[in-house]
């Protein structure tokens, strides 16, 4: 079996950065809305189910353990994968977004508008 840093690798998908995309999910949809407590819903087309989460940290958690069942990933690749998602999630929401909660008060810097405008 092929190894990378000395772990071994499932077949098929390598030990790198893949395994970052739902914690970057995750950090942007909270630095969006400001919050993590967003409650929103996802409907499969393969499966024909609908679930409903209560927090963006609810769907990273779901997505990362999904990864490890699937074999996609090992946990040690998961943990290090969440880290620099929300790191690269961080300097995105820091660049590019304001919270919306910061919209609704008011506190907008000059010249950027709200989330609405940007998204225009």
């Amino acid at each position: 079996m092929d190894t990378f840093g000395g772990d071994s690798r499932p077949p098929g998908i390598p030990r790198c950065a893949t395994g970052a995309s739902p914690a970057l999910s995750q950090t942007i949809l909270a630095g969006y809305f400001g919050t993590q407590q967003v409650q929103f819903t996802v409907d499969s087309l393969v499966t024909h189910t609908t679930h409903t989460y209560d927090s963006t940290n609810d769907l990273m958690q779901e997505v990362e353990a999904a990864r490890i069942y699937a074999g996609f990933h090992y946990h040690h690749s998961v943990v290090e994968g969440r880290e620099l998602g929300r790191k690269v999630g961080h300097q995105l929401v820091k660049e590019f977004f304001q919270s919306s909660n910061e919209d609704r008060e008011g506190n907008v810097e000059i010249g950027r508008g709200t989330n609405a405008d940007q998204r225009n």
